[in-house]
């Protein structure tokens, strides 16, 4: 080869080193530089400068040439002479080694072990953990397990995976009737689940489907359905046709039976209400319609009220005609009814629960179940609800624990279609991203997203090259361009006459900064303005004088006038009503509104907008799930009015196609039970007699939903033992006599396969360094021989098979990866690594699971932790297991020539990753390892420092400085590289660093490269090392492994289930009560709680035909035996501390009652007591404090703090995991000054002086 290898070495000098730890090290503490590179200096400057200034004076350039020059066959060798490693790698042996074995010393002499502790290469090959390949195997198993598991809950035809059809146990199919005439009604028993109170079974009807409705009951098998009669008087006529789904609710009202309406907002669900109302009126009985906020409530009771007579209204705000015959009240105050046994609950027929998917709330969502649970048998329930996936897993429980019969009607038509589109902000154009029949258009999207992406790019750039101004004036800039974007859209839609416009945003304060800020939009004409002001003044009359001057009185007339309103918890009441009354009459033209206004309130509108996709739900900003996309979205579209309903989404920041499909055309929310224990509620029970806590906690949906998940649990348990047994059969049953003769191996691999067992396997050639799973025993200190006892029972250890092979096998990888891991720790910890990151270093790199192999280090450098830190070959790659160096905030990194090739594949995504690349699954130019790396092109690279795992003794002669943006430097490189390797033979024959050469002075370091070479040596003997098959066998393993994991898991779970939920909690919650004297605690000797035996009882009772159908039972059998043990009953008596604690509703109960108990509130007069109240009920969230200048307020909240940390740390004492912090925060005492001003009489105007808190905040506090 015309050109001399010498050429292409740089000898890596001693003040290289110094300049490069300077050059990283100023941005560490001066202290850590001092110390990290000082002995490094120190050892380098006596070893390595030494080395190379000796190598270089014997005419070589490099020491890789020295060793060559004493007689070693390649550059590789150079290890055991001058310096070993090029120079650069400890110097100091300068050729000892060879000179120590040539004198004879025996051979375990100190110069031998020397020879061969410089020799010593680690194989990287069996350090590398491939995690995304684990993650591929797990959900591959997962999607065996769990892919022909059917919803048993949900809507479609497909109920469940273990139903059995009543004629297959009678051999009779029943005709039932309706009022139309003979139909067959198709019959299904829904295995495990019965009825609570007399085990009946629970039995699946399944009535003919129309093509937008589908019609299903849930009844106990020994009901009867009551027969409709030909002659019966309809209770309510309409002059419209109805629709099929309103058609069959109607015939279930009839039926006297209770049913879940399940349909779109604006379907037309409140005819359904009307009726039973109107059923209610005509058989004289009383009826209850519940809603989940005072707004609702409101409008529901002018609505029925123009409908109907004798309607009343009890809400926590106001009471009208609370004996009427039809009561419009908040699903609290009916909870509250029946935890005092009123009357009024005894005297119900029909109870209408709106918006019944509120359900899920986390907070609230448990009054729901708490009502349920608590009303009469003989109550027939109407549930109202936007569309659910798992209406039947609702009704099923509805069923169980009234013992009655539920329909489920449930239609996915929407009367009025919606589009749906995107507005990229700052842009000219929408995008339809989805049309009426909820096709997603993925290319508009894209096209979308991309224009977003070039204004952000734009946007960079210009802030690079001007002044880039942060702070208040950023947040003023970015409002202004959002205020801008929507007075855009808003001159669109009324141009086009796409009004009333709702636009939804996320917060109060957006809501107004939105709406003020339009100066120059005017909606309306003179008639409708001179209508809204004479609505306006007419409606604040009622108002006192005085509060007619409040700010929030005053703004917003110019804005009513100009078709604009405002629509939030903020606003008070009397101007709340006003515009919803106005926007229901299409005087209002655009309203900003928060998300409450979508809980029902019937104001539908042409159009809805979208200033964002993502909310602060109280614990982090998410993006909004579908189901709240579908709720607020459903406004869109007036039925009789539109033939189709706009949705426009400003969209600022990209979002990936996928999460936008699932977000417009994905599933509703499901409705998962939110049931949680509170004092009150187990106070309040008991004081009922011949109910328990364990009496509610029994009949909650999470009891149902839990008892359901449980029987789902066994069923892929015994899957997964089937899978299980076939994997560990094909791998036990070839021997190593097999393995001698390949025919045979091959004929029991393939013959008990039977290709089940695989997964991935290409021929043999993958590669077998598949990842190790987590959960493998490891010892992370002690270097020992691998226990094969946890993965070989006595009786395979008797026996040389491939399964005793590979499990041995796969333990020991298991632990070179670990080790590997602690090794790499310790290898590019900042004071080791720095010396090294010299420009033409060649470092080995593995990035995740993708093997870079050797690259060309160009410079270490040290960023914020908040930059980005992907790879710039492939976007969205970053180092894995937390590889990067990160010290106070700061990572180091390295930046690297890569070889590289492009993948027009589809990235893999593994469960629960997020693709990076917003394009799609389109054919995208991947970046990836080069497979051919001399035909390769390069390009610059960034890893963490964390992702190195070897380092080279070669160091390649780069001049400086190095353009990394130059083509033409990057292909110099590559030829220097090309023509290195050549003169090596191969990329195998690189000279590496021995870990002994590096000079690290760590005794863990030492003994981790001795425990790599010694489990190296272990994995090196055993016999399937050069088995053909080594890659199947290994594949199969990790499988097997993973399916152990999974089977854990089901186990884990299996277990939870077997008793009632919340059981510890309930008890931790009686022990903390009977400590602080709420209750009093009475025992006599007897069974263990009814509860449980019932509990029992059915999982036994499942658990028997689980066996019948060969599922292993053997997790009930301690439980069995737990729960027949005899045990004291424990009797509760409330104390007269705990009846005044039951009354406290809504606020923490505990704490409230500590103080009453230990007269705090005796020391104040009533306006302070207001005060101190106030910050129990008060619950917005405010970035500024405020400060309070009345020392007795500072005094009581103190004292207030003081007993609520009391009360917090107890319940940690009682096994209650409380976070002292969050639970003191929510006494908030901003609101204190106000309601003290407020309880001595000053005007609303004078309290609101210097107030920062909003008008109908502080008027719903004081209520």
């Amino acid at each position: 080869m015309s050109k001399n290898i010498d050429d292409l070495f740089d000898v890596f000098e001693e003040n290289d080193v110094e300049n490069i730890e300077e050059n990283i090290g100023k941005e560490y503490d001066e202290g850590d530089s001092k110390g990290g590179s000082k002995g490094k200096r120190k050892g380098r400057s006596k070893g390595s400068s030494k080395g190379r200034s000796k190598g270089r004076s014997k005419g070589s350039n490099n020491g890789s040439s020295n060793g060559s020059s004493n007689g070693s066959s390649n550059g590789s060798s150079n290890g055991s002479s001058n310096g070993s490693s090029n120079g650069s790698s400890n110097g100091s042996s300068n050729g000892s080694s060879e000179e120590g074995c040539e004198r004879n010393e025996p051979v375990n002499g100190p110069g031998c072990e020397k020879h061969e502790r410089a020799a010593y290469k680690i194989n990287v090959e069996n350090l590398i953990s491939y995690r995304k390949r684990e993650d591929r195997v797990k959900k591959e198993i997962k999607e065996e397990i769990y892919s022909d598991e059917q919803k048993f809950d949900g809507i479609g035809k497909n109920v469940s995976n273990k139903i059995r059809k009543v004629g297959e146990e009678t051999e009779i199919r029943r005709n039932k009737k309706t009022a139309k005439g003979a139909k067959k009604v198709e019959e299904i028993i829904i295995e495990n689940s019965k009825t609570i109170n007399n085990d009946d079974i629970l039995v699946l009807e399944e009535f003919g489907s129309d093509v937008n409705c589908i019609h299903k009951c849930v009844r106990p098998q020994s009901y009867v359905h009551n027969k409709l009669s030909d002659s019966i008087t309809p209770a309510r006529t309409y002059k419209f046709d109805l629709d099929t789904f309103q058609k069959k609710s109607i015939e279930c009202l009839e039926m006297n039976e209770s049913v879940l309406v399940s349909a779109h907002t604006s379907a037309g669900k409140t005819v359904i209400a009307e009726y039973a109302i109107a059923l209610g009126l005509r058989d004289k009985q009383r009826v209850i319609y519940t809603s989940p906020i005072k707004a609702l409530s409101n409008q529901k009771y002018r609505d029925l009220s123009e409908e109907f007579k004798d309607v009343g209204l009890i809400t926590g705000d106001i009471s009208i005609n609370p004996e009427a015959s039809i009561i419009v009240m908040t699903t609290e105050i009916l909870r509250s009814m029946l935890y005092r046994g009123s009357s009024l609950t005894k005297e119900v027929k029909w109870v209408i629960f709106d918006e019944i998917h509120y359900m899920r709330d986390r907070d609230r969502g448990v009054i729901w179940e708490e009502t349920i649970i608590l009303l009469p048998l003989l109550v027939r329930f109407i549930f109202l609800s936007a569309t659910i996936p798992n209406g039947i897993q609702f009704a099923e429980w509805v069923s169980s624990i009234k013992s009655q019969a539920c329909h489920i009607v449930y239609t996915d038509y929407r009367p009025t279609p919606l589009q749906h589109y995107i507005y990229p902000t700052s842009s000219e154009s929408v995008f339809l991203i989805c049309d009426e029949n909820k096709d997603f258009k993925k290319d508009n999207f894209i096209k979308a997203v991309n224009v977003i992406k070039e204004r952000m790019n734009t946007s960079e750039e210009g802030n690079t090259n001007g002044n880039n101004n942060k702070g208040n004036s950023f947040y003023f800039k970015k409002t202004r361009k959002n205020t801008f974007d929507i007075e855009k859209i808003v001159q669109m839609c009324h141009s086009r006459n796409y009004t009333p416009l709702i636009i939804f945003a996320f917060s109060k304060k957006e809501c107004e900064v939105n709406a003020t800020t339009m100066h120059k939009v005017d909606l309306t004409d003179d008639s409708e303005k001179e209508i809204i002001k004479e609505l306006y003044e007419n409606a604040i009359q009622i108002l006192a004088d005085d509060d007619r001057a409040l700010p929030q009185v005053q703004f917003i007339l110019p804005l009513l006038l100009r078709g604009i309103g405002i629509h939030h918890g903020g606003l008070l009441p009397i101007i709340k009503e006003i515009i919803e009354i106005m926007f229901q009459e299409s005087l209002l033209k655009v309203l900003f509104s928060t998300e409450t206004f979508s809980m029902g309130i019937n104001m539908p509108a042409k159009t809805v907008v979208f200033t964002s996709l993502k909310k602060y739900d109280g614990v982090e900003k998410r993006l909004i799930t579908s189901g709240e996309y579908i709720q607020m979205a459903g406004r869109a579209g007036r039925r009789g009015l539109d033939d189709r309903g706009i949705v426009i989404i400003m969209l600022d920041t990209p979002l990936h196609w996928k999460e936008a499909e699932k977000l417009f055309v994905g599933e509703a929310n499901r409705l998962v039970s939110q049931f949680h224990l509170g004092y009150n509620m187990i106070l309040n029970l008991l004081r009922i007699e011949g109910i328990t806590p364990e009496f509610m906690i029994e009949r909650s949906f999470i009891q149902y939903q839990m008892k359901k998940n449980l029987f789902q649990k066994i069923f892929a348990k015994k899957k997964v033992e089937e899978k299980i047994k076939q994997i560990f059969q094909a791998l036990a049953n070839i021997t190593i006599d097999d393995i001698q003769n390949s025919n045979e191996e091959e004929a029991h691999l393939n013959g008990e396969i039977k290709g089940q067992c695989l997964i991935n396997v290409e021929n043999g050639n993958q590669d077998p360094d598949i990842n190790v799973l987590s959960n493998c025993n490891r010892n992370d200190s002690d270097i020992e021989c691998v226990d094969n006892s946890h993965a070989l029972s006595d009786e395979v250890k008797k026996y040389n098979t491939v399964f005793s092979l590979i499990s041995n096998y796969y333990l020991i990888k298991c632990k070179l990866v670990e080790l590997g891991e602690s090794y790499r720790s310790i290898l590019t910890a900042k004071k080791n690594i720095t010396p090294y990151l010299s420009l033409g270093r060649l470092l080995y790199m593995v990035e995740g699971d993708q093997k870079w192999g050797w690259c060309i280090c160009l410079e270490g450098r040290i960023i914020n932790s908040t930059e980005d830190t992907n790879n710039v070959v492939n976007r969205g790659n970053t180092c894995s297991r937390g590889d990067n160096i990160n010290v106070g905030g700061i990572i180091l990194v390295v930046d690297c020539l890569v070889p590289y090739s492009q993948n027009k594949k589809r990235k893999m995504m593994t469960q629960g990753e997020e693709e990076e690349d917003d394009r799609g699954n389109e054919d995208i130019l991947e970046h990836i390892p080069a497979v051919d790396r001399q035909k390769a092109k390069w390009k610059v690279g960034t890893f963490s420092a964390g992702c190195i795992y070897q380092l080279s003794a070669v160091v390649l002669s780069i001049d400086k400085p190095f353009d990394k943006k130059c083509d033409e430097e990057i292909e110099r490189v590559r030829i220097k590289y090309n023509t290195m390797v050549g003169c090596l033979k191969g990329e195998k024959n690189i000279p590496v660093i021995s870990p002994y050469q590096m000079d690290i002075k760590d005794e863990q370091f030492l003994k981790i490269v001795k425990g790599i070479k010694y489990y190296e040596d272990l994995l090196s003997k055993n016999k399937l090392v050069k088995n053909k098959n080594l890659s199947k066998y290994y594949q199969m393993y990790n499988k097997y492994v993973a399916l152990q994991f999974e089977k854990n898991i089901l186990e884990s779970t299996i277990e939870k289930c077997r008793f009632i939920v919340l059981k510890k909690e309930l008890n931790n919650m009686l022990v903390l009560l009977q400590g602080l004297n709420y209750i009093e605690v009475t025992s006599s000797a007897t069974s263990q709680t009814e509860t449980n035996t019932r509990v029992k009882d059915e999982i036994g009772g499942s658990a028997e035909n689980c066996e019948n159908d060969n599922v292993s039972t053997g997790a009930y059998s301690s439980g069995d035996r737990e729960i027949e043990q005899p045990a004291e009953e424990k009797n509760y008596i409330v104390t007269m501390k705990g009846q005044i604690a039951s009354a406290i509703l809504s606020v923490d109960e505990l704490v409230i009652s500590e103080l009453f108990f230990s007269n705090f509130f005796s020391k104040y007069t009533y306006d302070y007591i207001c005060a101190f109240l106030s910050c129990f009920v008060y619950d917005e969230s405010t970035n500024k404090e405020i400060s309070i200048n009345d020392p007795v307020l500072v005094e009581g909240y103190k004292q207030i703090i003081k007993t609520a940390t009391t009360v917090a740390n107890k319940m940690n004492d009682c096994g209650m995991k409380i976070n002292v912090k969050d639970y003191l925060d929510k006494f908030k005492s901003a609101i204190m000054p106000i309601v003290l001003l407020w309880a001595r009489g000053h005007s609303f105007m004078e309290i609101l002086t210097d107030s920062q808190i909003y008008e109908g905040s502080i008027i719903r506090t004081l209520r």
